[in-house]
């Protein structure tokens, strides 16, 4: 009689419990949440951070990448809390929730309340994966197919994207966990192998000669770069609430850590920040100047472009799923894949806005700045308003509780059967 009260107690707070909610949209394990974390920040970055870090943080830009990957982590700790107030919902549905009244007949306020943040993101979404596929596509036309047309790489990767993007979410979550190691690894190891060049005048010393500001400023270039966490947002409502899932999805957007981490030292010592700063891609130049032990490749970079690519579909995928699946939950559209092939020709079109290489880079500053409000100061408002406001449940409803309370329960009634 006692283990069935605490049962009822415990489903009395546990919104899993409930008849109303469905445990088939709940398919992305902890596991996976955190691969899509990885898999989404590791892509352009990898070619472009070892230059943009060191022009303002010169020798420390190492130090300047640790930092802004623990603001990140933060960051990331109110996104995945604010889901686990929230279970099986969304920011676009939450977000009404915390802003609005808590009469139910004037959720329309909350709606238009909402409004500016859910577009922001969106518009956030959309225009990082055309400056995603437009960076690519610089990148293959540079260094690989030389005399095609950098609207047809374009257009390929789109459709590739679109491809996984028309899938369920739970295709999209197995895609990420099956590339993750295939995209980290190769990483990691051309990473280590360049410290065979590594000179150590050239991140010393540790702090540099330039101003705090110089370096905060490192700081928030490093900060565009890891990006892409807050996807979370929105694949929240599809994620197994456990205790593991805050777990992963720091170890998540750590692996991604670890890896800029190493490409910046790599760049800066067998480089130097003045020479870094001059290169357009330095980490491609940088896989060009190293030698794998045992590795039989005479050109190592085609097999790191081949890695590459993986790491620029998937980031492209995540976060193209990401807003259309935002555009469908706002607008209670139930066709979200026709809202993805509308997306194609306006992503396409805003790829091909920046004229030419410096442009792109102008393009994707300002993106990255816009990043900032979007994916760091509008969770941590939404947290804040929403324990100001007591919205959400008020214990985490981890699913191996809920899970164990009806073993609980069936091994009672099989002991009553009995």
């Amino acid at each position: 009689m006692e283990n069935k009260n605490n049962n009822r107690d415990k489903q009395s707070w546990n919104p899993l419990a409930s008849k109303n909610v469905s445990h088939k949209q709940v398919v992305i394990s902890p596991r996976q949440s955190g691969s899509l974390i990885a898999s989404t920040l590791i892509g352009v970055g990898v070619l472009t951070l070892p230059r943009v870090t060191a022009s303002d943080a010169h020798e420390a830009a190492w130090l300047a990448t640790l930092l802004g990957s623990i603001i990140a982590v933060v960051a990331l700790i109110f996104i995945t809390k604010l889901g686990f107030r929230f279970p099986q919902k969304s920011i676009v549905s939450y977000s009404t929730i915390i802003l609005g009244p808590k009469k139910k007949k004037w959720k329309i306020i909350g709606r238009i309340l909402s409004a500016p943040f859910i577009l922001g993101l969106i518009g956030f979404w959309t225009i990082s994966t055309a400056m995603v596929a437009r960076t690519f596509g610089e990148v293959v036309v540079t260094a690989v197919l030389l005399e095609t047309p950098i609207e047809v790489i374009i257009v390929t990767m789109l459709l590739t994207a679109l491809t996984l993007v028309m899938y369920d979410v739970e295709v999209l979550a197995r895609v990420n966990e099956l590339l993750f190691p295939i995209i980290v690894l190769p990483v990691l190891v051309i990473a280590l192998s360049s410290f065979q060049s590594f000179e150590l005048e050239f991140i010393l010393p540790v702090w540099p000669a330039i101003s705090p500001i110089a370096f905060l400023k490192g700081v928030l270039v490093t900060l565009l770069a890891y990006q892409g966490y807050e996807i979370i947002t929105v694949f929240s409502a599809h994620t197994q609430i456990t205790r593991k899932t805050m777990r992963y999805n720091i170890l998540g957007l750590l692996t991604a850590a670890f890896v800029y981490t190493l490409i910046v030292i790599a760049g800066v010592s067998v480089f130097g920040y003045e020479e870094l700063a001059l290169l357009m891609w330095p980490t491609l130049e940088l896989v060009k100047v190293t030698q794998v032990p045992g590795l039989v490749l005479e050109r190592l970079e085609g097999a790191f472009l081949g890695v590459w690519v993986a790491a620029v579909f998937t980031t492209a995928a995540n976060v193209y799923y990401a807003a259309s699946l935002s555009i469908a939950q706002f607008f209670g559209i139930k066709k979200r894949r026709w809202i993805a092939i509308a997306m194609l020709p306006i992503i396409f079109w805003l790829s091909l806005q920046p004229q030419n290489v410096h442009a792109l880079f102008v393009w994707q500053g300002f993106i990255g700045y816009g990043g900032l409000a979007v994916g760091l100061v509008i969770p941590v408002i939404l947290s804040i308003i929403a324990l100001l406001r007591k919205k959400g449940v008020k214990k985490t409803p981890y699913i191996e509780e809920h899970k164990d309370s009806q073993n609980q329960q069936q091994e009672q009634d099989d002991d009553d059967q009995i």
